[in-house]
């Protein structure tokens, strides 16, 4: 079926660039939420154990890192701080 649509076309940096584009917009938006509520973030992070400082960090980590990914400035260092930011949600959602 796909071999009909696309034939043997095979781009990887377009596929590449659509994945880049398209997580960084999802972070980008789920840290700007973050970003337009901290005090709101900090407050279900505290109730969850963990010091409320931690709120505006998220939210600039996937804010921030979610910008760099949409128009590819440092994407090895946002990846990697947005995979330890998903790491420790993970960490979370399975602990409570």
């Amino acid at each position: 079926m796909s071999k009909k649509l696309f034939g043997n076309y095979r781009n990887p940096d377009l596929a590449l660039l659509l994945l880049r584009v398209g997580l960084g917009a999802v972070f980008l938006a789920h840290g700007l939420m973050k970003v337009q509520n901290l005090d709101g973030t900090s407050m279900f992070l505290e109730s969850l154990g963990l010091p409320p400082f931690f709120g505006p960090i998220l939210a600039s980590i996937e804010f921030l890192g979610g910008m760099a990914l949409l128009v590819g400035a440092f994407p090895r260092l946002a990846s990697l701080l947005l995979a330890i930011d998903m790491a420790f949600a993970i960490y979370l959602v399975r602990r409570i």
